[in-house]
């Protein structure tokens, strides 16, 4: 983030990485989703690397560029908004592309999962030249570069990163623990038959792309802060909501998980245009461009949240003996111990991202701080 805001070409700033992000990412999906028979341990670290430098280096330019080119609070959570939406869009359109190839007979799951794989591939380049192209990067005239030792202490002195960095962990482990146990929620307690779990969460994905809109509205009227705490109470009972779904019912699991996923969508866009708003009001004060610093410290502690709940559900299912398969005899113990993480866990990180976002400067009124 730091290289980035230092970065100062003719060609842009943000226009600059993301045309070096974009090919890199793309090299690294083509060595992931197509590698050789012989591939190894080793080269699937290397590959994973070079995909995961390249996809942070074009998001940290995609989101910082999104950030600069709106002037406005509400324009800010508009562009945040409409990337969370083509975000998920885009989404759906990868998790389907193996069934959709299977239901056409074009190809097996291993052929649809290369197919996913082609979609970076191709995709990517080709929207990164489209930005490239015909999107403009705004000129700020003359600032000076952020001093590498400048980026910890404005971390550490601005509250109100603090307070979304700390939200967003919590949201990101939220999404975590629902997201890594879904489909043994649905297929080994529910005994759904196989495949119709994702097909749920298909509709849960949809209906939080739906719905992020009403989202971008009521922050219009509310302010992002406190938008993003009713999508956050909404996320909480939408949790438990879902234990009310009946065994191998998909009627009824389809109506549940429709009104479950409406706030889906948004936690992620509000704490991304809470964050270009910080970034925006510290760049008028501190003169120096801090959109990147900020929005890779905002990505770390997504991928911090996502991390420590993958390891704290597969650590606690295996603790008390949860077999994955769909055929497999689980102990009651371990199906009650996958009901309640899968719940009560989002329910009450949940809360706590509800309670964290009342720290947020200017909370308690009408806008956020920065509209002012």
């Amino acid at each position: 983030g730091v290289l980035e805001d230092r970065t100062t070409l003719p060609f842009g700033r943000r226009r600059s990485w993301l045309a070096i992000g974009a090919p890199l990412t793309a090299l690294g999906a083509i060595l992931v989703f197509f590698p050789p028979e012989t591939a190894n341990v080793s080269y699937l670290i290397a590959a994973m690397f070079l995909l995961y430098v390249g996809f942070t280096v074009t998001q940290v330019a995609h989101l910082s560029w999104g950030a600069e080119i709106a002037d406005t609070p509400d324009e800010r959570s508009r562009v945040q908004g409409w990337r969370e939406i083509w975000l998920v869009g885009g989404m759906l359109v990868v998790l389907a592309t193996p069934s959709v190839l299977g239901l056409l007979n074009l190809g097996d799951f291993a052929d649809g999962v290369r197919a996913m794989g082609c979609f970076v591939i191709v995709g990517l380049p080709l929207a990164a030249l489209l930005v490239i192209t015909l999107v403009p990067e705004p000129v700020r005239g003359h600032q000076r570069n952020l001093r590498w030792g400048e980026a910890l202490p404005m971390i550490r002195d601005n509250r109100n990163l603090q307070v979304t960095l700390i939200a967003d962990i919590l949201t990101g482990f939220s999404a975590g623990v629902l997201g890594s146990l879904f489909v043994y929620y649905f297929e080994s307690y529910l005994r759904f038959p196989d495949g119709q779990a994702l097909l749920l969460l298909f509709f849960y994905f949809v209906s939080g792309l739906v719905a992020v809109p009403l989202w971008m509205l009521l922050s219009y009227r509310l302010g992002k802060a406190r938008a993003f705490l009713f999508a956050m109470l909404a996320s909480a009972v939408g949790s438990v909501l879902i234990l009310t779904v009946p065994p191998v019912n998909f009627p009824v699991a389809v109506i549940v998980l429709l009104v479950a996923g409406i706030p889906y969508g948004a936690g992620p866009f509000l704490l991304r245009a809470l964050t270009a708003d910080i970034s925006h009001d510290d760049r008028e004060t501190g003169g120096s461009p801090r959109t990147g610093i900020v929005f890779s410290v905002l990505m770390m502690s997504s991928k911090l949240g996502l991390a420590l709940a993958v390891g704290f559900t597969f650590v606690v299912m295996d603790a008390v003996g949860f077999n994955s398969d769909q055929a497999a005899t689980n102990t009651p113990l371990a199906l009650e111990t996958l009901r309640y993480l899968f719940a009560g866990v989002p329910f009450l990180t949940f809360l706590l991202a509800a309670l964290t976002i009342r720290f947020y400067g200017g909370f308690r009124e009408k806008r956020d701080l920065t509209d002012a």
